[in-house]
C-alpha cells in the first residue's frame, strides 16, 4: 500500500495581477496549458494530490496563469513520496533458542504484550520478538534479557508503637524471603515482629526486605523520651542529696522520684536541658528503706520512669583498717608499711582519731601521703 500525500505550495507570481489559478504536473513539463489546472485567487495556496505516484523522488511543476491569459514562468521543486508502513499481522516470540521465522509462538497484536514465562526455569533468559506485517514481511528479531524470579517484588511495609523504652516492630511485607532491621545504620534484628530496647534519645529505625527478585526500605524517625542514668544512686534517710539525670527531655513539664507509695518533688532545680537535669532532693528522715523510680512527665501527657533509679537506706556507720607490708624489718633502715582505712557505712565519717601501736620498741614515723577516695563514689560501689 502507497502512501497519498497532499501538497500545500504557494506562489508569488511577480507581474502578474488577478491570479486566475495555477496548474500543475509532475516529472516533464507537458507545456503552458497542459497541466492540472487548478482555480485559485492571488495569494491562496494550492493542494496537489499524489494519488497514483509510485513511492521514491519526483519533479512537482507549477505555472500561474493570469486573468489575462497569459502564465508564468515555470517552478518546479522536488517531492519524495514514502511508503505507507503496513499494519502488523502477526507478532512471535520465543526463549533462548530462535526455532526460525515463522516457527515461533504467536501472540495477539495488541499494544501491551503479555508473554508467558510456564515451563522456564529461574534465572537470566533471552525473550525474542519479531514482527510480520499484512505483505508478510517479518521485521529484524528484537532480544531482551528476562530475568524470571520465583517471587514478586517486595514492598518494605510495617506497624510500630512505643512502650516506655521498647519499640514494637511489625512487618507488613509481602513475598519477602529475608527481613532486617537497623538502627542509626546498625542492623539489629532479623525477625518479622521484633521487640527493641532503645536508649532514650532521637533514632532512625529502617526495615529493608527482599527476595531473590528484588530489596526495598523503608525508615521512620522516632524519638523515645527519659532518662538514661542518675547519680548518685544511693541516699541516706535525712540526707540532702543533689541529683543529676541523663537522658533525653525534650518537651518535659515536670519530675520527681517516687516507691509507688512516696513521691519526692525537687526542692530546687538547678538546670534542665533538653538531655541533663540538676535538682536537689530532701530525702525524709522517717523514710522507710526503699527504691526509687525517676519519673518525668511531658507536654504530651506521657511519663516515663527509670527504674531503680535511687536506692534509700537507713544511716549506719561502718570503719574498717588494714596494713600491709614485708614480713620482716632490718635494724637501722626504714621499712615503709602501708596503712589503709575504709568507711564501710553510709555516712561521712569525719574526724575519727585512729591510734596506730608498733610494739617491740621500733621507732615508726608517717610519710604525708594520703590518698581519700569521695564519699560518694564509695556509696556507689557495693562492695564497699
Amino acid at each position: 500500500m502507497r502512501a497519498v500525500c497532499t501538497v500545500l505550495i504557494c506562489f508569488l507570481a511577480q507581474g502578474l495581477f488577478a491570479q486566475e489559478g495555477i496548474e500543475y504536473w509532475f516529472g516533464t513539463d507537458p507545456g503552458a496549458g497542459n497541466g492540472t489546472f487548478i482555480a485559485q485567487g492571488s495569494g491562496d495556496g494550492a493542494s496537489l494530490s499524489t494519488s497514483g505516484l509510485p513511492p521514491g523522488n519526483h519533479t512537482v511543476g507549477i505555472r500561474v496563469r493570469d486573468a489575462e491569459g497569459f502564465w508564468s514562468f515555470p517552478r518546479a521543486a522536488l517531492l519524495r513520496i514514502e511508503e505507507e508502513t503496513p499494519e502488523a499481522q502477526t507478532i512471535e516470540y520465543f526463549w533462548d533458542e530462535d526455532p526460525g521465522i515463522g516457527n515461533a509462538a504467536s501472540l495477539p497484536v495488541d499494544a501491551h504484550l503479555s508473554v508467558p514465562t510456564t515451563g522456564l526455569d529461574y534465572g537470566n533468559h533471552i525473550l525474542g520478538l519479531r514482527i510480520q506485517d499484512a505483505l508478510g514481511r517479518w521485521s529484524q528479531t528484537v532480544s531482551t534479557p528476562i530475568e524470571i524470579c520465583t517471587n514478586y517484588n517486595v514492598e518494605a511495609t510495617f506497624n510500630w508503637d512505643v512502650f516506655s523504652s521498647n519499640v514494637m516492630l511489625g512487618s507488613t511485607s509481602e513475598h519477602a524471603t529475608e527481613i532486617f532491621w537497623s538502627v542509626d545504620g546498625d542492623i539489629v534484628d532479623s525477625t518479622a515482629n521484633p521487640t527493641l530496647t532503645l536508649t532514650p534519645g532521637p533514632h532512625e529505625i529502617v526495615n529493608t526486605v527482599q527476595n531473590e527478585c528484588d530489596t526495598a526500605s523503608q525508615s521512620i524517625a522516632i524519638e523515645l523520651l527519659g532518662a538514661t542514668s542518675t547519680f548518685p544512686s544511693v541516699a541516706t534517710q535525712g540526707e540532702t542529696i543533689r541529683l543529676t539525670a541523663a537522658g533525653y527531655f525534650e518537651g518535659m513539664t515536670s519530675f520527681h522520684l517516687t516507691d509507688g507509695d512516696t513521691t519526692l518533688i525537687p526542692d530546687t532545680v538547678l538546670s534542665a536541658t533538653d538531655v541533663d537535669l540538676v535538682a536537689d532532693f530532701n530525702i525524709p528522715v522517717d523514710l522507710d528503706s526503699t527504691a526509687f523510680d525517676f519519673c518525668t512527665q511531658y507536654d504530651t501527657g506521657e511519663e516515663v520512669c527509670l527504674e531503680t533509679a535511687l536506692i534509700v537506706s537507713a544511716p549506719y556507720s561502718g570503719f574498717a583498717s588494714e596494713i600491709s607490708g614485708p614480713g620482716a624489718i632490718r635494724n637501722n633502715v626504714w621499712t615503709p608499711f602501708q596503712v589503709t582505712f575504709r568507711n564501710t557505712g553510709n555516712l561521712l565519717q569525719l574526724g575519727i582519731p585512729v591510734t596506730i601501736t608498733v610494739q617491740g620498741g621500733v621507732e615508726a614515723r608517717m610519710e604525708a601521703s594520703t590518698t581519700v577516695t569521695p564519699f560518694q563514689e564509695v556509696m556507689a560501689d557495693p562492695d564497699l
